[in-house]
């Protein structure tokens, strides 16, 4: 999967790391995205109100089983790859890989040893932040 165009591209800043989303897979019906992420970064949202147009393979089915894990809540890399029928590494990689973090909440998935590690950020690899937002 190529990068997105610059023009599809939306950057934030939330809890002192850079986020990069893939503006041509989501769509909203509901307030901008820009609302709802200052919104959920302000504790007034659990949820974005998007429909994602998922990348096809592995990708897309590792980003289904990461959306269904709630707010609050985390999964070990081998509890999701179980569930997508793979291996944690190929988990690991398509966390690094995803398009939408924040919407497609990458960082609810921890190591076995219950660290916290961000893999979906483009830019920010292995750095720790609390994984149950």
């Amino acid at each position: 999967m190529s990068p997105p165009a610059e023009a599809d591209q939306f950057c934030f800043s939330l809890h002192g790391h850079e986020l990069v989303i893939d503006r041509s897979r989501i769509t909203t019906a509901g307030p901008p995205i820009e609302t709802q992420i200052d919104a959920y970064a302000n504790g007034d949202r659990r949820s974005f109100d998007v429909t994602i147009t998922y990348p096809d393979g592995l990708l897309g089915t590792v980003l289904r089983e990461l959306v269904e894990i709630p707010y609050g809540e985390t999964r070990t890399y081998a509890a999701v790859a179980s569930q997508c029928d793979t291996a944690p590494v190929a988990v690991g990689t398509m966390c690094g890989q995803n398009p939408l973090p924040l919407f497609v909440p990458c960082h609810r998935v921890v190591g076995n040893e219950w660290e916290w590690w961000l893999f979906c950020c483009r830019r920010c690899r292995a750095e720790t932040i609390p994984a149950a937002v």
